[in-house]
């Protein structure tokens, strides 16, 4: 954090501040339509 020969008192700090984001969400129109196939298995695990 502080390399070899250099003072501490040089450095500062400060509170992060929180800005919101401003994004609209878009997208996510659906398309097809569902079919039902019977029972299935998802896993998320390779």
């Amino acid at each position: 954090m502080n390399p070899d020969g250099q003072a501490i008192g040089a450095k500062t700090a400060t509170v992060p501040a929180y800005h919101a984001g401003i994004c609209q969400a878009q997208g996510g129109e659906l398309d097809g339509a569902v079919q039902l196939l019977g029972p299935r298995t998802l896993c998320c695990r390779p």
